[in-house]
Formats: structure tokens, C-alpha cells, sequence
């Protein structure tokens, strides 16, 4: 009876934590976020901004309002292949770089992105393409990485939430800065208040 008691028991306890096992350990080693926008403005207008790192912190979500203690130093020069981006903050941001691997007008803007937390190091590559779409661009932008080992695998569970509103914000911040610019460039004269919005639009997923 006992020998049957402890059993049963190994198969309740068991066989659930080898199914969880199992789905950990099948769960996919690389992770990919995706957000896209369309801005109305050319993919030259948008590569300019995009291709230049000093307007990152401008319009991306990763800026002095999401960490007012954080430091930003740039390469120079700060576009082109090989430009750099870094920042170093004891806040949300936490110390990092982001370096332009390819920057065109045909091939978007590409980057490796390194982010320090606790002494890790945690490196990915991203992307802003740029499609004509109409009178506008459509602007992709994409961010993955490798998940090595348990814990890595779980997190990138996490990762679109984590990443994508950033992403949302970014696209909508250049969205606006474009757009903004487009129609200041052609209505200069224009008196505050006559258009409506903030020119801002969706992002979608």
C-alpha cells in the first residue's frame, strides 16, 4: 500500500513538472519584435533623421523623460556606418550603445544593441526599413536577439511587451518630428492652431 501511495505521488508531482520541463525547453532560442508606422514624408526625409544618432534621443522612447539622470555621448561622426550611440545612467536605462552596422537610404538603418544590467551584457540587432507607401514611407522597425539557456528562454516571453511600446513610441515621436517638419516646410507662414492633431497616428503591431 505505501509502495503504491508514494506512486501515485511520483506521478502527480511528476509528470506535470516533466510537461513543464518539456515546454521550457521547446521554447524558441531567438525572440523578434516588430512595430511599423507610415509617415508622410520620403524615405530620403526619413533616413536623414533616422541615419543621424543625435536625434535618437529626440524622438525614441529612450530619453532624459524616461531617465533624467541618464548621460548620452556620441561618435563622431554620429551617421554613417560605424557611428555610435552610448548612454550610461544609474536609472531605468542603465548603461548601453547602439552602433550602425548599415545605413541607406535602399537598406534602411541596421544596428547592433547592447543594453548592461548587473555586470550582463545583453546584445541583439535591429532594423528601421523604409518601404514607399503611397505619398508616404512605411518605416518597420525590428529588434531580435539569441535567448541562451532556461531563464533567457522564459524572458523572451516577455520581450514584445517589453520592448514593442518603446518601439510604439519611438515610431510615433518620428512619426511626429517628420511630419511636423514636412508641414512646417510647407506652410511656414501658417498660424499656430489651424491644423488638427498632433500628427502622431497609429503604430501597428
Amino acid at each position: 500500500m505505501k509502495k503504491l501511495l508514494i506512486g501515485c505521488l511520483v506521478l502527480i508531482v511528476g509528470v506535470p513538472l516533466l510537461l513543464v520541463l518539456v515546454a521550457v525547453f521547446a521554447l524558441n532560442d531567438t525572440y523578434s519584435v516588430e512595430r511599423e508606422t507610415t509617415i508622410a514624408a520620403t524615405p530620403v526625409a526619413v533616413h536623414a533623421t533616422v541615419g543621424d544618432l543625435t536625434t535618437w534621443p529626440e524622438w525614441s522612447a529612450w530619453n532624459t523623460q524616461k531617465d533624467p539622470e541618464v548621460k548620452f555621448t556620441f561618435s563622431e561622426p554620429a551617421s554613417g556606418v560605424g557611428a555610435v550611440w552610448e548612454w550610461n545612467s544609474p536609472g531605468p536605462l542603465k548603461s548601453g550603445s547602439l552602433t550602425l552596422t548599415r545605413s541607406s537610404v535602399a537598406e534602411g538603418v541596421h544596428y547592433d544593441l547592447v543594453f548592461e544590467d548587473g555586470g550582463r551584457e545583453y546584445r541583439s540587432t535591429g532594423s528601421l526599413v523604409f518601404a514607399a507607401d503611397g505619398a508616404g514611407t512605411k518605416v518597420t522597425w525590428t529588434n531580435g536577439g539569441q535567448l541562451d539557456g532556461v531563464v533567457e528562454k522564459l524572458f523572451g516571453l516577455l520581450m514584445d511587451a517589453m520592448m514593442g511600446p518603446d518601439f510604439e513610441a519611438g515610431l510615433r515621436g518620428l512619426k511626429s518630428r517628420l511630419e511636423g517638419s514636412a508641414s512646417d516646410e510647407a506652410a511656414p507662414d501658417a498660424a499656430p492652431g489651424d491644423g488638427e492633431g498632433d500628427g502622431a497616428g497609429d503604430v501597428e503591431r
